[in-house]
């Protein structure tokens, strides 16, 4: 597993940081059970005011993506934190799921 996660991106609120942790396990765990994956590359980043997350593994991808409970719940928490989600996939070439957070740094 390959993973890099900017040092601002831990100075969010403790909901952002749920949901972040939520998405990646959920985005490994589909992995893994649905697309046989055994390597997946995390990037938790901050850009131009925005909490970027990115999962992206070496399953065995697919042609139509059909948004079960998993991907569903992804959306649902990525939604509740005013962001935005995307995935990304095709035959033999893994599953990206690709998040947008609006990042504001907390003091708590």
């Amino acid at each position: 597993m390959d993973y890099s996660l900017m040092n601002t991106a831990e100075n969010t609120s403790q909901d952002v940081q749920k949901g972040i942790y939520e998405t990646v396990r959920e985005a490994i765990t589909n992995g893994i059970k649905h697309g046989h994956a055994r390597d997946f590359h995390i990037d938790i980043s901050v850009h131009d005011n925005k909490l970027l997350v990115k999962v992206k593994d070496n399953g065995e991808g697919c042609a139509d993506i059909k948004k079960s409970h998993g991907l569903r719940g992804m959306e649902d928490r990525i939604h509740s934190l005013n962001g935005k989600i995307q995935f990304v996939s095709s035959k033999g070439n893994g599953f990206a799921v690709e998040a947008e957070i609006p990042f504001e740094t907390s003091v708590e």
